[in-house]
């Protein structure tokens, strides 16, 4: 998919794929602080999910963060992840913390 279909793709779909999370990473997600969201292959409703669909984050109240999904990825571990990711995943997690996991 060339970026220019990827863009339209992105723009026409009006399916919203939605996702509980806690409140404070919904925040860093709309201020862009957290660029990454981990979600386990089988949880409910991941398998619907590809590139360029949209993505709402919930958490129990009518406020929510809507993002476009434009990178998916497969981990072996969550070390492996977190190297891959950095502090787009986790901005708030101290490095050495990061190191440690």
């Amino acid at each position: 998919m060339t970026e220019e279909e990827f863009r339209k793709r992105a723009m026409d779909n009006d399916k919203i794929h939605y996702f509980t999370i806690q409140k404070e990473l919904a925040e860093q997600i709309g201020k862009k602080l957290k660029t990454h969201e981990a979600r386990a292959v089988g949880a409910q409703g991941v398998d619907k999910v590809i590139l360029g669909d949209k993505v709402g984050f919930h958490w129990y109240s009518s406020s929510k963060v809507i993002c476009s999904v434009c990178e998916i990825s497969e981990y072996d571990s969550v070390r492996e992840m977190l190297e891959d990711c950095g502090s787009g995943l986790l901005p708030d997690l101290p490095e050495e913390k990061r190191e440690a996991t």
